[in-house]
């Protein structure tokens, strides 16, 4: 296999299948999404339910939890459907290389986690009184256990059916690269739509979303696979997790940091997308040798 969007072509790759896996993933998500929701109504006896009163309910752990749990079993069924009815590996969903590469995932990692770490000691020499410390260590070394595995999850399983299932699906069917990268980075940010911080920063958020979606699936293609694309994922929400949250965000937790800055698009955002991504993709592809010039080439289906 030459072309990591290619590997949809291993195995069953008719539209029944695709149709069935989809909604089968996204059938775990919804239903599994709604357990703390019954839970909270059949203890309280209440129909009125926002996030802030299950928040106060069950704590922000056990909330987080609830909220991850779904992911992961969404995960566990997209493994279900690639082995039972697509008949492939699934390490195909993840490279075309014998098995991932745990280093590119560490480097992709260390290296983002290295912006945000400059971007929050930025924001907090600029404007300090928008930060303040958080810590509670109880409630911290709870959060520490959850992020580091259902978090990991999490950024593993939507970049491996955003990046993985989706753009091999769509490009094992389309010749031009460019329609399945568009299609699967379309239906990243929709899948984004009902997240709050959309609701409070319009279409600038999901524009944010949309240039993130483009620069993952970017380095996908052309390192056929997604592990730097999962290395930056996992970085940016242990980050959000972890150290540093806020009180709109769609993942209320116990991290080190709070902010109480507004919720806007900011200069940091801009930033980001006009000259961070631009660099990390160069530095990508110094790193691993890898040519731009293959988002144009044409690939052959078998």
């Amino acid at each position: 296999m030459k072309h990591f969007l290619l590997a949809g072509e291993k195995g069953r790759n008719d539209f029944f299948s695709h149709a069935l896996t989809i909604a089968l993933v996204v059938g775990t998500l919804a239903i599994f999404s709604m357990i703390p929701v019954w839970i909270y109504a059949i203890q309280t006896n209440q129909t009125q339910i926002s996030t802030a009163l299950l928040q106060k309910h069950f704590g922000s752990n056990l909330l987080f939890l609830f909220n991850l749990l779904p992911i992961a079993l969404g995960l566990g069924t997209l493994w279900l459907c690639v082995r039972y009815i697509h008949k492939r590996k699934f390490v195909t969903l993840i490279t075309i290389r014998k098995a991932p590469d745990l280093k590119r995932i560490l480097f992709s990692f260390l290296i983002w986690m290295a912006f945000l770490f400059l971007f929050f000691v930025l924001n907090l020499f600029l404007s300090p009184e928008e930060i303040s410390w958080n810590f509670q260590p109880a409630q911290f070394g709870i959060l520490l256990l959850i992020s580091l595995v259902f978090v990991s999850i999490q950024c593993l399983f939507e970049e491996i059916f955003f990046r993985g299932y989706l753009l091999q699906a769509f490009g094992s069917t389309i010749p031009n690269k460019w329609i399945p990268a568009l299609l699967s980075c379309g239906i990243f940010t929709l899948m984004h739509f009902q997240n709050p911080e959309v609701e409070l920063l319009g279409w600038g958020a999901l524009l944010y979303y949309f240039a993130t979606a483009i620069f993952l699936t970017w380095i996908t293609v052309i390192d056929d696979g997604i592990e730097l694309s999962s290395g930056f994922h996992i970085a940016n929400n242990l980050f959000g997790a972890l150290w540093l949250t806020n009180d709109w965000q769609v993942f209320q937790t116990d991290a080190l940091f709070r902010s109480h800055a507004a919720a806007e698009i900011n200069s940091f955002h801009w930033i980001t997308i006009l000259a961070v991504y631009p660099l990390l993709m160069y530095l990508y592809s110094k790193k691993y040798g890898l040519s731009p010039r293959k988002l144009f080439e044409s690939y052959k289906h078998d």
